[in-house]
C-alpha cells in the first residue's frame, strides 16, 4: 500500500517503509524469502529500507527500528562512487543511525565510508554489514535454456558500452527490458529468461545486491563484472566471459548454500533481535 510518498508493507511482525518504487521492490523480495518462516517470538520491527533517504516523523514510532541502507558508497579497493558525495546522503545516513536499532548496510564493501563518518561510539556498534537480505530457504533452480538473457536496470553511456561488448564477442542477443519494470512484469521477464547479466553502473567492484536477489528468487544464474567478496566468480556466479563453458546449475547451487547458511534475513533478524 501507498499513502503519500511512503510504501508500506506489513508482514508480521514486519512493518516495511520505502520511499521509492525500486525499494519497493526490494521490501517485496525480503517479504518473499519469508513465507512460512515463523516469527512467533519476535516483537514489532519497522524496517526502513533506503536508509539514505529520510523518513521524517515515522522515526519516532513504537517498535525497534532496522534501517536497511541500499547505497553503492565505495567498492572494494575503497575509493568512493557516486553516492558517498553527496552532503544529503550522509547527512541522512548519520541521522538514520542515530535513530535506529539496528543499521544494516547490505554492501560490505562500504566499511570504509563509516570509519570516515565521525560517528559516536555507541552508534558504531549499531552498523551491520553485509547483503543479509536473502531466503533461509534454498531456491531451486529453474533452467531454462531456450529463453534469451536479459539484462534490467537503468542505463548509462558505460552499461551500454559494455552491453555491446558482451553481445559483439558471445554472439548472443542481450535483451534490454525497459526502465521502470517493476512487480511482476520485472518476475515474468526474469522467470522467461536463461539468465540475467549485471553490470556496473560505474566502474570499481562491487554487489547489486538486491538485483541478485531478484534473479536467485526466480531460480535463475547471474552472470556478471566482478562483484564483492564472499561472492567469488565462477563459483557464486558467472563472469561475463564465462557463459558458455561453466555449469550454471551447480554455480546457482553454490551460490543458494552461501546465502541461505550465511547472508539469510530470518538469521540476521533472529541474531540482532532477540528477546531479553
Amino acid at each position: 500500500m501507498r499513502f503519500g510518498s511512503f510504501y508500506f508493507i506489513m508482514r508480521y511482525p514486519f512493518i516495511f517503509v520505502s520511499r521509492h518504487a525500486i525499494l519497493h521492490e526490494l521490501c517485496q523480495d525480503i517479504c518473499e524469502g519469508l513465507v512460512n518462516e515463523s516469527f512467533s517470538k519476535q516483537d514489532l520491527v519497522w524496517v526502513f529500507c533506503g536508509a539514505h533517504m529520510s523518513f521524517s516523523f515515522l522515526r519516532y514510532l513504537p517498535g525497534a527500528h532496522l534501517y536497511i541502507q541500499t547505497e553503492q558508497l565505495t567498492d572494494v579497493s575503497g575509493r568512493t562512487l557516486w553516492g558517498a558525495h553527496k552532503k544529503k546522503i550522509s547527512k541522512n545516513i548519520k541521522k538514520n543511525i542515530k535513530n535506529s536499532t539496528i543499521f544494516l548496510d547490505i554492501n560490505i564493501n562500504n566499511r570504509s565510508y563509516y570509519s570516515h563518518l565521525e560517528l559516536e561510539k555507541q552508534n558504531k556498534k549499531k552498523v551491520v554489514l553485509g547483503p543479509h537480505i536473502f531466503p533461509r530457504k534454498r531456491v531451486p533452480f529453474a533452467s531454462s535454456a531456450e529463453g534469451q538473457l536479459i539484462f534490467f536496470g537503468s542505463l548509462n553511456k558505460r552499461r551500454m558500452r559494455v552491453l555491446n561488448e558482451i553481445q559483439n564477442l558471445t554472439k548472443r542477443i542481450v535483451r534490454v527490458i525497459p526502465e521502470k519494470t517493476y512487480g511482476q512484469s520485472l518476475k515474468s521477464e526474469i522467470k522467461g529468461s536463461s539468465g540475467v547479466i549485471n553490470i556496473h553502473y560505474d566502474e570499481g567492484t562491487y554487489t547489486e545486491a538486491p538485483r541478485i536477489l531478484s534473479v536467485y528468487l526466480q531460480g535463475k544464474p547471474f552472470i556478471s563484472e566482478d562483484l564483492a567478496p564472499p561472492f567469488v566468480k565462477n563459483v557464486h556466479y558467472i563472469g561475463l566471459n564465462g557463459t558458455n563453458d561453466l555449469n550454471s546449475e551447480e554455480i546457482f547451487r553454490k551460490f543458494s548454500h552461501l546465502v541461505s547458511t550465511q547472508l539469510s534475513f530470518k538469521s540476521f533478524i533472529s541474531t540482532h533481535f532477540r528477546r531479553d
